[in-house]
């Protein structure tokens, strides 16, 4: 018995191995690179960073941008690019990352090494130096006629937003351009906090680059600051953008400290020293009424693709040899959500043997329009010699210009097959007259049969029956550890949900040495720090750009209880106005408790938003 469940387990180790090695190759020869098209940058132009990464894998990770990079710089995504070649079966492919970086400030910086976590490895680039020099704004320029009829403008105002799109009615996947605008004719003490407006029922792309220049507004002089973001309504109805929110801190000389009300209330010492005023500009919110695609002449075929399209067909070879692989190699060009675009239905092809289609693009955000190609590449093994023909293949998409559907068709492909060169082993057939019986081999007699075994049932055995659910169950983990691992790599929020915690203990962590060398500042900055930056990966909000109310109304959104909140917002409060607040006499053992219980709400929050 135990030889024969022996030989078992050497067949299911082989069976494993083989299942293993035909999985998709997860293999460590990648390589990343960045570079940026100048080192020197003024403060009114951009630079652009692209992140390059290649491999033997038919999929690539999205590289993870160091949170300093936000810090000295405005980040736009300009797009990406993704390439696959199919060599002699052997798949690779390339993608790179386009960023737009804006300047902040003036200086000498770093855009540290960029990494990506893949398969368990970890590889990063080589840090750039960039310097910021001083640059010079445009001259004023006349403001357009929509602009000097904004709702939010009142003439007395020195800084305003204002939020307006190039249109209010577009169907379903059609782009409509959002572009906010930030008018200031006073000088700001450091760098605004924005908060985007609500974007619920679109998908939206950033549009960079953003635009610095002046204008006149009734004899005033504004400095404005533009940005665009592309949206696109994922279904149809009537959807409200939100009002966007920017906080400003301002010189205020006007105030007189000594006949104040306020004179010797709670923020005496922060605004008497550090004179600002603290002011926060809002929007109108827009209303925007997306359009369902008719019914009327829709395509069988269609499957969602909405904009201006052109395709083509190609094979790297025209004449090739039966059995052997060539590419066809299918391109839609054009404008539009190019990431969209569904994979293609091939006619069929009887005279093939079709292999799985991949696909890669390349997104354009010139003149502040997405558009772009999806190339879909399929490898074909002709079964027959003689002049094939691959049929036309069909595309249909709805045209916002045409307000109707669009079908397109690319030409056959004619393919010449020849006889292979390689010598072909001839088959063994079975003769007319049935399988005979040529010879025997020698059978011996067996005198004596012993006694009779007890029949052993090899099926009924718990132990080989329990072996031949391990291999399910076993593929069943790697499959969930894969898709994971996927999503981390893909889904930038998914990452940073599931990584908050573990970053905020290591900077918990990092933050407890500031108690023992008993430095206030560093232990407060860095209490702000982890907070912040824990807050903004669970919530995917940006940790430069959180207000108190905003978080509040996010995790009421997530159900979190109401005496949670007021914590968290109690240990805000207290760690801002410690941190500045510097002529407070703060203890070591202060430090301890607000160190404890700050750890304390952290884990009972990470339990509720796990749940």
């Amino acid at each position: 018995m135990w030889k024969r469940i022996g030989r078992d387990m050497i067949r299911l180790i082989l069976v494993m191995s083989i299942i293993l090695w035909s999985m998709p190759s997860y293999s460590s020869d990648i390589s990343i690179s960045s570079e940026v098209d100048k080192n020197v940058v003024e403060m009114d132009d951009q630079l652009i960073l692209q992140v390059s990464i290649s491999g033997e894998v038919s999929s690539l990770p999205k590289p993870d941008l160091p949170d300093s990079i936000y810090k000295d710089f405005h980040v736009y995504s300009s797009g990406r690019t993704k390439n696959i070649s199919i060599i002699n079966g052997r798949v690779s492919s390339s993608i790179t990352f386009k960023y737009v970086l804006v300047p902040k400030k003036v200086g000498k910086f770093t855009i540290p090494p960029i990494i990506i976590k893949y398969k368990g490895q970890i590889f990063k680039t080589s840090p750039i130096d960039i310097e910021v020099a001083k640059g010079v704004l445009p001259p004023p320029s006349r403001i357009s006629p929509e602009e000097e009829i904004q709702p939010a403008y009142k003439p007395h105002r020195d800084a305003f937003i204002t939020t307006t799109v190039d249109k209010k009615k577009a169907y379903v996947n059609e782009q409509i351009t959002l572009t906010f605008r930030f008018y200031r004719g006073i000088e700001l003490l450091d760098n605004p906090e924005y908060t985007p407006p609500d974007l619920t029922g679109f998908w939206k792309e950033d549009l960079p680059p953003q635009k610095n220049y002046y204008v006149n507004l009734s004899g005033k002089k504004y400095l404005v600051t533009e940005i665009k973001t592309a949206l696109f309504g994922t279904s149809p109805g009537k959807y409200q953008i939100g009002e966007a929110i920017l906080k400003i801190n301002v010189e205020d000389l006007s105030r007189d400290f000594f006949f104040d009300k306020d004179f010797f209330g709670d923020r005496f010492f922060q605004d008497f020293f550090s004179g600002r005023n603290t002011r926060i500009l809002k929007s109108n919110p827009i209303e925007v009424e997306v359009l369902p695609l008719p019914k009327e002449g829709k395509p069988r075929d269609f499957s969602g693709a909405v904009g201006e399209y052109t395709i083509s067909a190609l094979v790297d070879k025209e004449e090739c040899e039966v059995n052997q692989p060539i590419t066809l190699e299918v391109t839609i060009s054009g404008k539009g959500n190019i990431k969209t675009i569904p994979s293609l239905t091939l006619p069929s092809l009887a005279d093939f043997r079709k292999y799985e289609t991949l696909n890669s693009f390349d997104i354009s955000k010139s003149n502040y329009e997405i558009k772009g190609k999806k190339v879909f590449k399929t490898i074909l093994i002709p079964k027959i010699t003689g002049r094939l023909t691959i049929p036309e293949i069909l595309f249909s998409f709805f045209s916002p210009l045409e307000k109707r559907y669009r079908t397109l068709r690319t030409p056959p492909i004619s393919l010449k097959v020849i006889p292979s060169e390689k010598k072909v082993l001839p088959s063994r057939t079975i003769p007319k007259d049935g399988i005979r019986l040529v010879k025997k081999d020698i059978r011996y007699i067996k005198t004596s049969l012993g006694p009779r075994k007890k029949e052993y049932l090899l099926y009924k055995n718990k132990i080989f029956l329990g072996l031949h659910l391990l291999p399910i169950l076993l593929l069943l983990i790697l499959w969930r550890v894969k898709a994971k691992k996927e999503r981390l790599s893909e889904d930038m929020a998914f990452m940073r949900f599931h990584q908050a915690y573990k970053l905020f203990k290591k900077q918990l962590k990092e933050t407890r040495s500031a108690i023992d060398l008993n430095s206030a500042k560093e232990f407060y900055a860095g209490m702000s720090i982890a907070i912040n930056q824990y807050l903004g990966d669970k919530l995917n909000l940006s940790p430069f750009q959180l207000t108190r109310s905003q978080i509040s109304e996010a995790l009421k959104r997530r159900d979190i209880s109401q005496e949670t909140i007021k914590e968290m917002e109690r240990i805000l409060d207290h760690v801002e106005q410690a941190r500045f607040s510097p002529s407070k006499d703060i203890g070591v053992q202060e430090m301890k408790d607000i160190y404890r219980e700050t750890k304390r709400i952290i884990e009972r929050l990470e339990g509720n938003l796990e749940r």
